[in-house]
Protein backbone atom coordinates (compact mmCIF):
# COMPACT_ATOMS: atom_id res chain seq x y z
CA UNK A 1 0.00 0.00 0.00
CA UNK A 2 2.96 2.26 1.27
CA UNK A 3 5.22 1.33 -1.86
CA UNK A 4 5.81 4.60 -3.49
CA UNK A 5 7.39 7.19 -1.43
CA UNK A 6 4.78 10.21 -0.27
CA UNK A 7 5.66 13.40 -0.06
CA UNK A 8 3.88 14.73 3.40
CA UNK A 9 3.46 18.06 4.52
CA UNK A 10 2.85 19.67 7.66
CA UNK A 11 0.48 22.42 8.47
CA UNK A 12 0.26 23.68 12.15
CA UNK A 13 -2.75 25.87 12.98
CA UNK A 14 -4.36 26.86 16.23
CA UNK A 15 -6.71 24.42 16.92
CA UNK A 16 -5.25 21.37 15.00
CA UNK A 17 -2.39 19.53 13.41
CA UNK A 18 -2.58 18.51 9.79
CA UNK A 19 -1.13 16.20 7.52
CA UNK A 20 -1.43 15.25 3.97
CA UNK A 21 0.54 12.64 1.78
CA UNK A 22 0.71 13.39 -2.12
CA UNK A 23 2.54 11.15 -4.75
CA UNK A 24 4.10 13.21 -8.26
CA UNK A 25 2.37 11.66 -10.84
CA UNK A 26 2.76 12.19 -14.44
CA UNK A 27 -0.22 14.98 -15.10
CA UNK A 28 0.43 16.57 -11.74
CA UNK A 29 0.11 15.77 -7.94
CA UNK A 30 -2.37 12.65 -6.30
CA UNK A 31 -3.47 13.63 -2.76
CA UNK A 32 -3.02 10.19 -1.54
CA UNK A 33 -4.08 10.54 2.70
CA UNK A 34 -4.18 12.63 5.59
CA UNK A 35 -4.32 12.90 8.84
CA UNK A 36 -5.20 14.83 11.75
CA UNK A 37 -4.78 15.88 15.54
CA UNK A 38 -7.09 18.17 17.44
CA UNK A 39 -4.94 20.58 19.68
CA UNK A 40 -5.70 22.05 22.67
CA UNK A 41 -6.90 25.10 23.16
CA UNK A 42 -3.94 27.06 24.50
CA UNK A 43 -0.81 25.50 23.08
CA UNK A 44 -0.43 28.40 20.37
CA UNK A 45 -1.97 31.73 20.76
CA UNK A 46 -1.34 34.37 18.21
CA UNK A 47 0.81 32.22 16.20
CA UNK A 48 3.46 31.71 19.23
CA UNK A 49 3.90 28.47 20.73
CA UNK A 50 3.04 28.44 24.41
CA UNK A 51 2.94 24.73 25.99
CA UNK A 52 6.43 22.87 23.61
CA UNK A 53 5.35 19.77 25.66
CA UNK A 54 1.78 19.50 24.47
CA UNK A 55 2.68 20.16 21.00
CA UNK A 56 5.77 17.58 21.08
CA UNK A 57 3.10 14.88 22.61
CA UNK A 58 0.89 15.49 19.86
CA UNK A 59 3.57 15.09 17.13
CA UNK A 60 4.17 12.44 18.55
CA UNK A 61 0.59 10.19 18.37
CA UNK A 62 0.26 12.33 14.52
CA UNK A 63 4.05 10.23 13.79
CA UNK A 64 2.51 7.22 15.09
CA UNK A 65 -0.57 7.29 12.87
CA UNK A 66 2.30 8.06 9.12
CA UNK A 67 3.88 5.32 7.22
CA UNK A 68 7.28 4.80 7.67
CA UNK A 69 8.47 5.68 3.97
CA UNK A 70 7.64 8.87 3.38
CA UNK A 71 9.19 12.54 3.14
CA UNK A 72 8.48 15.12 5.33
CA UNK A 73 7.90 18.69 4.69
CA UNK A 74 7.07 21.83 6.53
CA UNK A 75 6.79 25.27 5.92
CA UNK A 76 7.65 27.72 8.42
CA UNK A 77 6.75 31.46 8.42
CA UNK A 78 9.49 33.76 6.76
CA UNK A 79 8.85 36.84 8.74
CA UNK A 80 8.90 34.73 11.96
CA UNK A 81 12.01 33.22 10.92
CA UNK A 82 14.36 36.14 9.73
CA UNK A 83 12.54 37.84 12.99
CA UNK A 84 14.40 35.14 15.37
CA UNK A 85 17.86 35.45 13.25
CA UNK A 86 17.63 39.23 13.53
CA UNK A 87 16.73 39.35 17.34
CA UNK A 88 19.57 36.58 18.03
CA UNK A 89 22.47 38.93 16.14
Amino acid sequence: MYSQLWQVGLDIQMNFIRALAVTRRRYGWQLRYWWQQALPSGILQAGNLQQPEALSERLCLLRKQLPQNISLRIALPAQRILWLRCYKL
